[in-house]
This record gives structure tokens, sequence and C-alpha cells, in this order.
């Protein structure tokens, strides 16, 4: 009892202590605004701390802009700074105070077999948004048990809530199976036009995983564009197994089985996919892979791969997703299987959109059956 009294103590001092720093922060960028106001005569944005600093000479460089970073302000079921997200039965998102890397807590999240395999995970909103910057997100992860995999992933948007526009979304799937505390690191760039960014760890599939010590750092923009007239998919042919590849699945669905198996065309790996249940095509699953800063003036996207088809009560195909400033495309192939189909060959194609700054590749299906997916490619072709 006395223990939990001391944790709850130093939870409590340590979190008016976050909250002290922020106060001070804030109010220093205020005072530098009114320095420059005076200075130079010309009038200096207020910065409010929701907003974050838009100014990129305000831009803290190599700062940790994540709070709350170790999880050591917690109580028994909240992280303070973080929101927990999983809405399926046998999901959970809560503090560790006996499994973690350092400090008093860690973030775990985990979901056993009533879950469908659809991300758990802890999701933290930036007070700064460093826009027009690359941000390098690091931390340390382990698994037990995990059939499916842990992630990262950095988004960002214009605006919140449900008027947001996504115009980054940047995934990386990065442990599974069962591993001892191991790091992690992705980067990202983040377009001018972002106001907001969230950063999310968690899973998908079924097991646990555990997070500590995550820090991300904003750093001077090194971005290329993506290649022309080559396949920007990572692991196209399912050779390193779903190595690149992320699984979802919409609200209403029902849990399918998936996995990789050696049923190829050049007798290598499959995705497969199978569900015992009949849906409506709006109850759909699959997997997806994302390319952001597009940055071509002008251009066509072909998305094209193999689909086989077992029995399907539904239909499978290939779908693009183009998200940006003030637009969203969403186009499906014209070509889509079901019944009972040997291996064919399906193409979705479009025109990158303007404004365009972040693509989505996925291979989809609904219906009772089983589909198989594999020789994937995604490329941009000149105009």
């Amino acid at each position: 009892m006395l223990i939990f009294v001391a944790f709850a103590i130093l939870a409590i001092l340590v979190q008016m202590e976050l909250k002290a720093y922020l106060k001070v922060s804030v109010e220093e960028g205020h005072a530098h605004a009114h320095e420059h106001e005076e200075g130079e005569g010309e009038a200096s944005p207020i910065h409010r701390e929701d907003e974050g600093i838009k100014d990129h000479g305000e831009m803290p460089l190599g700062q940790n802009l994540l709070v709350n970073y170790g999880f050591e302000v917690a109580t028994l079921m909240e992280i303070y700074a973080w929101e927990a997200t999983g809405e399926d039965p046998g999901t959970s998102c809560r503090p560790d105070p006996e499994i973690k890397r350092s400090g008093f807590y860690s973030a775990r999240a985990a979901a056993d077999s009533r879950s469908r395999g659809v991300d758990v995970c802890w999701s933290h909103q930036l007070r700064i948004t460093p826009s027009d910057h690359d941000v390098r997100l690091e931390g340390y992860v382990k698994t037990r048990d995990l059939k499916g995999s842990a992630f990262c992933r950095v988004v960002g948007s214009i605006g919140e809530g449900e008027d947001s526009i996504l115009i980054t979304w940047e995934n990386k799937d990065i442990y599974s199976g069962t591993v001892d505390w191991s790091p992690f690191e992705l980067k990202v760039y983040l377009p001018p036009e972002t106001t907001t960014v969230k950063v999310m760890v968690g899973l998908y599939g079924e097991g646990q995983a555990w997070f500590d010590d995550l820090s991300l750092v904003a750093q001077e923009p090194d971005h290329n564009p993506a290649a022309l007239d080559s396949n920007l998919l990572q692991n196209p042919s399912f050779a390193a197994g779903l190595e690149g590849w992320h699984f979802f699945s919409v609200t209403g669905a029902p849990k399918i089985s998936w996995g990789v198996k050696p049923a190829g065309l050049d007798k290598g790996n499959v995705l497969w996919m199978r569900s015992e249940h009949s849906t409506l095509p709006e109850n759909y699953s699959g997997f997806y892979q994302v390319r952001n800063n597009l940055q071509i003036p002008s251009g066509e996207v072909v998305f094209s791969g193999w689909i086989k088809t077992v029995g399907l009560e539904g239909e499978a195909w290939l779908n693009l997703n183009f998200y940006g400033r003030d637009m969203k495309v969403i186009v499906d192939s014209s070509q889509a299987l079901s019944g009972n189909n040997g291996w064919q060959k399906i193409e979705v194609s479009y025109d990158i959109p303007e404004n365009a700054t972040s693509l989505w590749a996925r291979v989809i299906f609904y219906g009772k059956g089983e589909v198989y997916f594999d020789d994937l490619d995604l490329r941009i072709l000149p105009k």
C-alpha cells in the first residue's frame, strides 16, 4: 500500500513538472515573438500551445517533442498525454508497472483470439507541429507471442477530428513473435501544410507488445520524391513474409484468417486471406502500403498484381487511394474476382491528382471464401 501511494505521489509531481515545462516553453515562445516585434518592427504571429510552432526559426531541432515519452506519468488505466485506441473485444491498452525498460511504466498493447486483429495502439498528438521538416521517431519495443506485428506510425493532417484532411501516413511494422527490448526507428517528411501530427505505437494481430523510452525529433528536411517507373512496393512478392504490409479491416467486418504460404506463381510465397462469414461489400478487409511525398508534376500511377479466388462468395480487387490538401480520391480496379478463379492479372491506374501527397495501395476482399495475392507492382509512369 505504501509503495502504491509513493508511486501515486511521484506521478502527480512529474505531471506538475511536465505541465510547468510546457507552460514555460510557450511563454518563452511568446517572449521571443515580442522581441522580434520590437526589434524589427514587424508583427509576429502569436502561438498558442495547441497550434504548435510554425516559424521554422523557432523549431527546436534535435529536441524530443513527445510529452511523457517514458510513460512515467500514469494511473492504473491511463497514461498522461497518450490516448488508447482499440474497439474490439479481447483488446486492451494499459500502462504496465511490471514490464518496462526503464522508469516506472511502459505502454502495453494486447489482443487475444476474440479480436479481429485490427490495430490496438497508443496515440499522442504533438504540441509542436514540425511542418516542412523531417521527423525521426525512435524507441524500444518488447513482444510476446505476437501473431501479426508491432508497429510505429506518424500521421500528418490538416485540421483535427472528423473534418481533418490526411496528407501523410508513414507506418512501419517492426517486430513479431517474441523479442526482448529492441530498438526501432521511423523517419518521415511532413509537408508545409501539416497542422496536426500524431504518433502511434501498437500492434495488429494477436499477442502482446510493450513500448518504452520514445523520442521524436525534428530535423532539416532531406527528402527525395518517389522514383519514376520502378516498383514502389516493399516486399511485393511476399518473399519476406508480410514485411512492409499492414492489415486493416473496416468497422463491421468479421474476423478473418490471413498469412503467407508457398503457393505463388513462381513457387514462392503468396498472401492469402479467408473468411467463414458472408458479408456485405462495405464489410471488407485487406492489407496496404503507403507512399508519401509524391512530388510528381504529372504522372500516372499503375497498380497491378495477380489474384486467385477459391469459393469466394464476394469479391477481391485492387485499390488506390490518394490524399492531399483539399482532396481525396479512391479508385478501384475495374475488374473484381469472385467464385473460383485461377491466377488472373488485375490492374488499376489513375493520373496523380493535383496536390496529392500520399498514395495508398490496397489489396481487398469481402465475403465468405478464400483469396490469394501475388507479384504486386506499384509504379509511377511519367507523362
